[in-house]
């Protein structure tokens, strides 16, 4: 039926509209190393967990070399409220962050170890809800946030400054 000749064609056309299908998706969702969240959608996550500071895997949201303090303070602050007696209901409670505005305040590069290393600087403004047990309560956020990037994922640093 088919030469040879014609079955190589036909297999190398499929195979090149193959490649050339996968080049196109590539261009099109993008390929960088870039995070692929805004660093304003991940301070808002990371609050998330950082206000009521009762679950380890808020280490994550940290630099490697900052994650087991961060891991000792969780667990400080869960003695804590263990023994004040708050941390059923605290473990319970929900937040709406929804009135926190995060702001881009400066983006840097500085060189740590001859390697260039992205810093960005946050702030984190407004107020939010606490729900505890069926009462609520409104309580104020302001602070200053330092994001580096680590490959493609933002990670909060306390230690580093770049500005100071």
């Amino acid at each position: 039926m088919y030469s040879k000749a014609s079955r190589m064609f036909k297999q190398n056309l499929i195979l090149n509209l193959i490649i050339v299908s996968f080049l196109v998706l590539v261009g099109l969702t993008g390929c960088s190393s870039a995070p692929s969240l805004t660093p304003e959608k991940f301070v808002l996550s990371f609050l998330q967990k950082r206000i009521p500071l009762l679950d380890q895997s808020l280490a994550t949201f940290y630099v490697k070399e900052e994650q087991a303090g961060i891991i000792e303070r969780v667990k400080q602050s869960i003695a804590t409220k263990k023994e004040m007696k708050s941390f059923t209901s605290l473990s319970a409670a929900t937040y709406d962050l929804t009135k926190i505005n995060v702001n881009v305040l400066d983006k840097k590069e500085k060189y740590i170890d001859d390697e260039p290393i992205v810093f960005v600087k946050l702030a984190a403004k407004g107020s939010y809800i606490q729900s505890v047990n069926g009462k609520t309560e409104s309580l104020n956020e302001d602070e200053v946030i330092i994001l580096e990037i680590v490959g493609s994922d933002f990670k909060v640093t306390e230690k580093i400054d770049p500005w100071k």
